[in-house]
């Protein structure tokens, strides 16, 4: 696949160069294709800072956007704006805090960004919730209570367990207890899966949302890799397994399995797929189906590539867009050591 470098080269110019960040350094959730953004997305600027220290870019290409990001983020969290995005501006899902805790730990570790204070911070909020619960609620109650009704991002648990990442860089870093905290989440988040007949991302729901599953399968991964913990390990290849029994012979999978409805392919869904099948080591003949879905939904804008969200829906989404650079980047180097602390 010899257009694997150009690919990343123009992913990566998008993330660091492209239309995508606000004057206050937050990372826009999407822009349309004439470049109209959406809104800042805390939880996406943290992703980006993740993604840019992964070396999707070099470093010096990477380290302007980086440090714009790392302070909006330091400025939030020290002025108590934990809130998820403007339409819930008060709401606090965790998930997201884990997200931006990692991101300015590694903007912190890569960039020398002077943000580790709030990251641990962050990190700390988190811990103490587990502690207290023995599992890490969807949302923290010192925020109010979403009104977006019941749905995975709401009241599901799988996901979370990706916050084991901000948690053991936490313990890095000297926090105590977060260890801890880190193997509390993956051992109830195991719990649950042996409890369930298939990966329910939300309670009582039959739709199941394999943007969600995947983000449980890469806190599995990340958990396993950091630890040496087999079962993890094992339950991160389980769930990967899981979601392509549901992608047909032309590489096709629907964002949601259950519900009866119709569910349209999302990219960063395919992204993630990606991501995990390099991660996992799943045979090329795979990868390279999966990577040419994940084709379709690249579009050139000026010198840049980013990802749609769903096919034709004008949406240049910002997380689908580093999901897929860090996929690109697996693919380019295939004997890179990816580091768990560097997945985004």
């Amino acid at each position: 696949m010899a257009d694997v470098s150009d690919t990343l080269d123009r992913l990566s110019r998008w993330l660091t160069a492209g239309p995508i960040q606000e004057a206050q350094g937050g990372i826009f959730a999407w822009c349309d294709h004439h470049l109209v953004p959406s809104y800042v997305y805390p939880e996406v600027t943290g992703y980006m800072l993740t993604a840019l220290a992964s070396g999707i870019a070099p470093i010096e290409c990477s380290r302007t956007r980086a440090m714009r990001c790392a302070q909006f983020l330091k400025r939030r969290v020290a002025l108590g704006q934990l809130g998820a995005r403007p339409q819930e501006d008060t709401v606090i899902y965790n998930f997201d805090q884990g997200v931006i805790a990692t991101g300015l730990m590694r903007a912190h570790a890569k960039f020398g960004a002077q943000t580790l204070a709030e990251a641990l911070q962050l990190a700390k909020l988190l811990r103490d919730q587990i502690l207290n619960e023995r599992r890490l609620p969807t949302w923290c109650d010192q925020g109010s209570v979403p009104e977006r009704g019941r749905k995975w991002s709401t009241a599901g648990a799988l996901h979370l367990v990706k916050c084991t990442q901000a948690l053991l860089l936490a313990r890095d870093h000297g926090l105590e207890a977060a260890a801890e905290a880190a193997d509390l989440l993956a051992q109830h988040t195991l719990a649950l899966l042996r409890a369930m007949a298939v990966p329910a991302t939300c309670p009582g729901d039959p739709e199941i949302h394999f943007h969600a599953v995947l983000y449980c399968a890469e806190g599995m991964w990340i958990y396993g890799t950091a630890t040496g913990a087999k079962d993890a390990l094992d339950c991160s290849r389980a769930l990967l397994g899981y979601v392509l029994e549901e992608m047909d012979d032309a590489g096709t999978l629907t964002a949601v399995a259950g519900g009866g409805g119709y569910a349209p392919e999302q990219g960063d869904v395919v992204a993630q797929m990606l991501r995990l099948a390099l991660l996992h080591g799943r045979p090329a003949d795979l990868v390279k189906l999966i990577y040419a879905r994940l084709r379709r939904f690249f579009r050139a804008v000026e010198a840049w590539t980013a990802v749609e969200y769903q096919l034709g829906s004008s949406h240049l989404n910002s997380w689908a867009t580093i999901f897929a650079a860090q996929a690109c980047l697996l693919m380019h180097d295939p004997g890179r050591h990816f580091d768990w602390r560097d997945l985004a």
